[in-house]
């Protein structure tokens, strides 16, 4: 028994090394083609088609109860400079709440200014397959050739469209493009700030190193555009996994299509600034990405595609293994210790240690070096509070993994925004009793972190501390904030008095 629980232990060691060691294969691919490849790849696209030839759009908004940040979206469309008679702009309403109120206020408000502007509010009556269903329902009713997504917390600046449609004209083999995500919000505290500084990494870093180097490149649910028969050749969108996003991208390249990264064109978005807002958004990426694999990385693996191509591609949608692979380690690291004694220094501890200096190290090399080329000021030394953030997710990531490994299904929770409002969103996640259990094992790592100070294992112990902090500092946060807010929420991941409406449809014709 004891044997087993230390292979286990050095499995997960290993895993981590694995998937750190990939951050560096990483970092090393994007500086390669950082010279010729980051820039100039946002051309205008009147810089090589005159302006009557330029193709028909259509601006999908999914919407689902958000009234503090619809207008600034659907105002931000209107706003896309770009011919009128070939741009169509779809509110994708779901919404029980008075955002399709909202909606139609504002929609009205600005067809009166410019009655010319093609904006419909397209509701259906059930919400079947969540966000997917309401892009593939919104498609059904265009004779659109591209269509571009933005999420309601996302806000394009007027020259989106021209400056990623032109990639889709020069190769035909193009079928989607995704641009790089800004921050609209990332000053409003350190969490929004440590969370900026991740987003950054994925896309500065590893979006820019898969699509330049021709890996598999997921779009990422957002402040990107389609071709719509590309999307009709793969399948179309399809409601079986949480991250609808990734499953059409990589079906769509497995179809034989190809997609890109512009990052030249940031789209500002807003950052969750509630802890469990954002552990409830990453429940939801790391599930989907885990059923995404299941579904998905089969057809990788026995596909055509080059060996290293396919390795990426299992690195990427098996991501959020590393979190079972932590919350492992912190379980282990005190039974390991105190069943083997001194005889785990040498042969076991000094090992693992190392290891775990090479992986931990590589996400904060990718993060400095994300914040180097973004072109935003950002502050270095908020990545350690980014490493103990990632750390405190490991339980409930852990939780989304094993939950798409067992093929149980749950609903789409989108992350609630605040808009302009700031802290004071009255849309919330709701409380959940693993906080508690997260709790627990923050004492239990502190008690780990003692008896490795007992036994004199200095070089781990630095680690254990880590894997204390993380535990304790997503469940205190979660906890202060409830209590704070205490009997506003009601079931889990419910909103804050939802209202039921019945808003109107009003479908293109």
């Amino acid at each position: 028994m004891a044997v087993g629980l230390l292979f286990v232990y050095i499995l997960a060691s290993g895993f981590l090394l694995l998937f750190g060691l990939n951050c560096y294969l990483m970092l090393g691919l994007f500086l390669r083609r950082y010279d010729t490849c980051a820039h100039g790849c946002s051309v205008d696209l009147g810089e090589v088609l005159p302006t009557e030839q330029w193709p028909k759009v259509a601006v999908q908004l999914p919407i689902y109860n958000e009234r503090h940040v619809v207008a600034r979206s659907i105002k931000a469309a209107a706003g896309l400079d770009y011919p009128l008679d070939r741009l169509e702009i779809q509110v994708l309403d779901d919404s029980t709440d008075e955002t399709s109120a909202i909606v139609a206020e504002t929609i009205r408000e600005l067809q009166e200014q410019r009655p010319e502007l093609r904006i419909f509010h397209i509701t259906r009556v059930k919400r079947d397959n969540f966000k997917a269903g309401a892009l593939k329902h919104g498609m059904a009713q265009s004779d659109a050739e591209y269509f571009a997504i933005f999420d309601a917390d996302f806000t394009p600046l007027p020259g989106f469209l021209r400056h990623t449609l032109q990639p889709f004209l020069a190769d035909p083999t193009v079928g989607f493009v995704q641009a790089r995500w800004g921050h609209i919000n990332e000053g409003d505290s350190l969490l929004t700030r440590a969370i900026a500084i991740g987003i950054d990494g994925h896309f500065v870093i590893e979006q820019s190193a898969r699509a330049w180097n021709g890996l598999m490149l997921n779009f990422n649910g957002t402040a990107g555009v389609f071709r719509g028969s590309a999307v009709r050749a793969a399948g179309n969108w399809e409601g079986d996994t949480l991250t609808e996003d990734m499953d059409l991208s990589y079906r769509l390249q497995l179809a034989g299509y190809r997609g890109r990264f512009v990052f030249d064109e940031v789209v500002p978005g807003e950052i969750p600034n509630d802890i469990s807002n954002f552990k409830a958004q990453q429940f939801r990426w790391a599930k989907g990405s885990i059923q995404t694999a299941r579904k998905i990385l089969p057809r990788v693996l026995t596909s055509s595609l080059p060996l290293f191509v396919k390795f990426q591609a299992a690195m990427h949608l098996l991501h959020y293994l590393i979190h079972p692979a932590m919350l492992t380690l912190a379980l282990l690291a005190l039974p390991v210790l105190t069943h083997f004694g001194d005889r785990a220094l040498g042969w076991v501890v000094i090992p693992v240690a190392f290891l775990l200096v090479l992986s931990l190290f590589a996400p904060s090399l990718m993060y400095l070096t994300a914040i180097r080329f973004s072109g935003r000021r950002s502050n270095p030394l908020i990545i350690p509070l980014l490493t103990v953030l990632g750390v405190g997710l490991a339980l409930e990531n852990t939780r989304a993994v094993v939950e798409a490994i067992l093929g149980r299904k749950s609903p789409f929770i989108r992350t609630p925004k605040a808009g302009d409002l700031g802290k004071k969103v009255s849309y919330r996640s709701n409380f959940s009793h693993i906080q508690f259990v997260e709790l627990a094992l923050g004492l239990y790592c502190i008690l780990s972190f003692v008896v490795y100070l007992q036994y004199a294992q200095y070089i781990i112990t630095p680690f254990i501390g880590i894997y204390a902090a993380g535990f304790l500092f997503v469940s205190t946060r979660a906890i202060s904030d409830y209590l704070l807010h205490g009997g506003e929420t009601r079931g889990r991941f419910s909103l804050i008095h939802p209202r039921r409406s019945l808003p109107t449809t009003s479908k293109p014709k």
